[in-house]
């Protein structure tokens, strides 16, 4: 795994985005993060392109923003996303029923 937030968005993100790209292409859309605190950026991932650049996109089908912190949670597996999600420690913006699609992807299909 990743060891630094950073790392995770700049290659191994884009190495499975691209070893999955006709998924990619099939669910369409960019998903931005945007992890605050120390550690954090933003950063999007264009499921048509099957790529990550740093920076949100102008208009994101799905924009999720929590603090370095807690994504290292989730990373690990240690995060209860429900709670984070009731105390506004995640926010989701955008379509979250696009949410499921994203998760697919990330977990290698396994969502």
């Amino acid at each position: 795994m990743a060891t630094t937030i950073a790392a995770m968005f700049d290659s191994a993100l884009p190495a499975l985005l691209s070893a999955q790209r006709a998924r990619c292409a099939q669910i369409g859309g960019e998903y931005g993060f945007d992890i605050g605190g120390e550690g954090g950026g933003a950063w999007t991932l264009d499921f048509v392109a099957a790529t990550v650049a740093r920076g949100l996109p102008k208009k994101a089908t799905l924009t999720i923003a929590m603090p370095a912190s807690d994504f290292e949670k989730l990373l690990k597996g240690q995060l209860d996303v429900t709670a984070a999600l009731k105390e506004g420690r995640v926010r989701i913006t955008g379509d979250s029923k696009r949410l499921a699609d994203l998760m697919s992807v990330l977990t290698g299909g396994a969502a």
